[in-house]
């Protein structure tokens, strides 16, 4: 995660929808535990796995660097450069987790009911390596 070392992962998509671009990023932040005194124990393992969904429209795709402590990040973009809510964003909170693996296999699952109304204009390329994604990424239900 950008700004923040290795406090959590994300995965994102790019839809185009006519003339604008939808962005969907899912972050599942990692969290240890705090104190009464608002103390974070980072030296002990994850306590929860915080998932959050962040999802905007752009009229143009940008590129997603990859994470950084530069704190340019956080300013506003030049013409043409992405945008940093893409990246620093967490979006709305969704759940929370006790392992990793849940949180994923929620988010899979997820992306699977948004992904499945475009599956029927695929070509049969795209459609074997969906297939191939599917079986190596069991989902369930």
């Amino acid at each position: 995660m950008p700004q923040n070392s290795k406090r959590g992962i994300y995965t994102y998509f790019w839809f185009e929808k006519g003339n604008e671009f939808e962005f969907l990023k899912f972050t599942i932040q990692h969290c240890h535990r705090v104190d009464e005194k608002g103390v974070t124990h980072s030296d002990e393992s994850v306590k929860y796995y915080v998932l959050h969904e962040f999802c905007e429209k752009y009229p143009e795709q940008y590129g997603i660097p990859e994470p950084s402590r530069n704190s340019r990040l956080i300013e506003e973009p030049n013409e043409g450069e992405f945008h940093p809510t893409i990246v620093n964003s967490y979006g709305r909170f969704r759940y929370v987790f006790d392992d990793e693996e849940t949180a994923k296999k929620f988010v899979s699952s997820e992306l699977l009911h948004i992904l499945y109304p475009y599956l029927y204009i695929l070509s049969d390329e795209d459609k074997k390596e969906w297939n191939k994604f599917v079986d190596e990424n069991p989902f369930e239900e």
